[in-house]
C-alpha cells in the first residue's frame, strides 16, 4: 500500500521486508523476559524460535507438542514435557493416592491402594499394580511404566509374586506412531484402613505419569546450547505410607516420552541435556517394597548435519550426548546402499541390509532404476533386450527399455557397441586419454582391431604417451 509504509502490519517497513505482504515477523517465539512458563499444547508454526536462557516452554493436553521454526530455532532455556509425579499416600485418608498427570501426549500414572491393590498404570506399556495379599504387613509395589525399554517391576516383601510387573516395550525406534511415554502402576497397601481414633491406613503410593512427546524442527539449523534442556523424563512413583505398623508400598515410576529434533543441521552443544528418562519408583513404607522404576523413552534426530561442541560428526558422536541415548537418525545411511533411513522406510526395504532381496544389486540402485529392491530380479530381461538387469545397471543402460541402439554419451557407439567393447555407455572417453570410445573404434563394430587404438587402454602402444597425444 502507497499510503502505508508497513502493509502487512509485522513492525517491518515495507522497504526492508523480504515479504511485506505476508505478516511473518510477528509470528515469532520468542521467551526473553519470561518469568511464568509459557504452557502450549498441539502444533505451533512460528518463523523463527528463541527458548531465552531460564525461561520454560510447558506443554500441556493429550497430544504430543509441536513446535516449528521457518528458520533457525534456538534453545537456551527449557522445554518441558515431563511426567507428572505420582501422589504420595496419607495414612489418614480413604481417598487414593491420585497417579502422577500426564501431559503432551504421555499418560497417568496409577493410584495406589486404599485397604486393596493400587490400579494399573495407563497406556501401552502401563506398568503393573501392587495388589494386597490377605493379611500381610507389608503392600506390594507398582511396576515402572515401558516405552523405549521395558519398566521395573515393584517390590515384593514376602516374595508372593502380587508385585506389579514393569510395563512392555512398544512402538520402535523412528517413534512412528509418535506417542509420549506409560504410566507407572500403583502400590498396594497393608492390612490396615483408616479408621478415626483406632487405626491409620497402611495405603500405597500412586504411579508417576509417562513422559510426554515433543518434536521440534527447524528448517534452518536447530541449536540446543549448553544452558538448554529438552526433559521427556517419566514422573516419579508416590511413596508408600506406614500405618498402625503396617506398611504400604511405592508407586512405579513413568517412562520417559519421546524426542524428535529435525533440522538441516542440529547442533547440541550440551551433555546429557536432552532427556527422556524413566522416573523412579516411589519408596516403600521403611523402604520396604518399593516401585518399580520406569523405562527410557524415544529418541530420534533428522539433520543433513549434526554437530556437537562446534565440531561436525557423525551419528554415533552424537548420540552419546542425549539420555537415553539417540535411538534412529532418519537421515544416515545405515547400511551404506545410498538410501537413508527414511527413504528405506518408505520403500519397505531394510535399512540395515544394503541388498534387501539379496539379488546382488543394492537397494538405491534398484530404486532408482526403478526395478523393486524386494524382489530378487538381477537375471531377469523385462525389457527384452537381450541384457539382464545386472548387466543393465553395470553398464548405465535402463532395464526397463530397450536402448540398444542409443548413443547416451555421443561418442559415436551405440549401447550394444559399447557393451562388445566393454566402454562405459555413460562416458564418451572410457580410458581418459583423449579420444572418444567411437573414435578408438573407428569402424564401429565393437570390436578393437589392428589399426585401431583400444578404447580401454590410454595408452595402446605401451610407449608411455597417451593415445590422444600420441601422433
Amino acid at each position: 500500500d502507497p499510503l502505508l509504509s508497513d502493509s502487512d502490519g509485522d513492525g517491518v517497513s515495507d522497504g526492508t521486508d523480504a515479504a511485506p505482504l505476508i505478516a511473518d515477523h510477528a509470528n515469532v517465539l520468542d521467551t526473553t523476559g519470561r518469568t511464568e512458563p509459557l504452557v502450549l499444547s498441539g502444533t505451533h508454526t512460528y518463523t523463527s524460535i528463541y527458548i531465552a536462557p531460564g525461561t520454560v516452554v510447558k506443554g500441556s493436553g493429550s497430544k504430543p507438542l509441536r513446535l516449528i521454526a521457518m528458520g533457525d530455532a534456538v534453545i537456551e532455556g527449557k522445554v518441558d514435557v515431563k511426567g507428572g509425579r505420582g501422589e504420595d499416600a496419607i495414612y489418614t485418608s480413604l481417598v487414593s493416592a491420585l497417579g502422577g498427570a500426564g501431559t503432551a501426549g504421555g499418560v497417568s500414572g496409577g493410584s495406589g491402594g486404599v485397604y486393596g491393590d493400587g490400579y494399573r498404570g495407563t497406556g501401552t506399556g502401563g506398568g503393573g499394580n501392587g495388589r494386597k495379599y490377605g493379611g500381610d504387613n507389608v503392600g506390594n509395589a507398582g511396576g515402572g511404566g515401558g516405552y523405549g525399554t521395558s519398566g521395573f517391576s515393584g517390590g515384593d516383601y514376602y516374595n508372593r509374586g502380587y508385585n506389579g510387573s514393569g510395563g512392555v516395550i512398544y512402538s520402535n525406534v523412528s517413534i512412528d506412531p509418535f506417542d509420549g511415554g506409560s504410566g507407572g502402576g500403583g502400590g498396594s497397601s497393608s492390612n490396615t484402613i483408616y479408621v478415626s481414633g483406632v487405626s491409620y491406613g497402611s495405603n500405597g503410593g500412586a504411579g508417576g505419569a509417562g513422559g510426554g512427546a515433543v518434536y521440534i524442527e527447524a528448517l534452518g539449523t536447530l541449536k540446543i546450547t549448553s544452558t538448554g534442556v529438552i526433559d521427556a523424563d517419566g514422573g516419579a512413583g508416590g511413596a508408600g505410607i506406614t500405618g498402625s505398623s503396617r506398611y504400604g508400598s511405592g508407586g512405579g515410576g513413568g517412562s520417559g516420552g519421546a524426542i524428535f529434533l529435525k533440522g538441516l543441521v542440529v547442533e547440541n552443544d550440551g551433555n546429557g541435556n536432552i532427556h527422556a528418562v524413566g522416573g523412579v519408583g516411589g519408596a516403600g513404607a521403611a523402604n520396604l517394597s518399593n516401585g518399580g522404576a520406569g523405562g527410557a523413552g524415544r529418541i530420534r534426530v533428522d539433520a543433513k548435519t549434526l554437530i556437537t561442541g562446534g565440531v561436525v560428526v557423525g551419528g554415533s558422536g552424537f548420540r552419546q550426548k542425549t539420555s537415553p541415548p539417540v535411538g534412529y537418525f532418519g537421515f544416515d545411511d545405515y547400511d551404506g546402499d545410498g538410501l537413508n533411513n527414511e527413504q528405506e522406510r518408505a520403500l519397505g526395504t531394510d535399512m540395515y541390509k544394503a541388498d534387501s532381496d539379496g539379488d546382488g544389486i543394492y537397494d538405491e540402485i534398484e530404486d532408482r532404476y526403478g526395478l523393486n529392491p524386494l524382489v530378487a530380479d538381477a537375471g531377469a530381461d523385462g525389457d527384452g533386450d537381450g541384457w539382464t538387469n545386472t548387466v543393465e545397471v553395470k553398464q548405465g543402460t535402463d532395464p526397463l527399455r530397450d536402448d540398444r541402439g542409443q548413443d547416451f554419451d555421443g561418442d559415436g557407439l551405440t549401447t550394444e557397441k559399447e557393451f562388445l567393447l566393454g566402454t562405459e555407455s555413460l562416458i564418451g572417453d572410457t580410458d581418459g586419454d583423449g579420444l572418444s570410445d567411437g573414435a578408438e573404434d573407428a569402424n564401429h563394430n565393437g570390436v578393437t582391431e589392428l589399426g585401431e587404438t583400444d578404447p580401454l587402454l590410454s595408452d595402446s602402444d605401451g610407449d608411455g604417451v597417451s593415445d590422444g597425444t600420441d601422433a
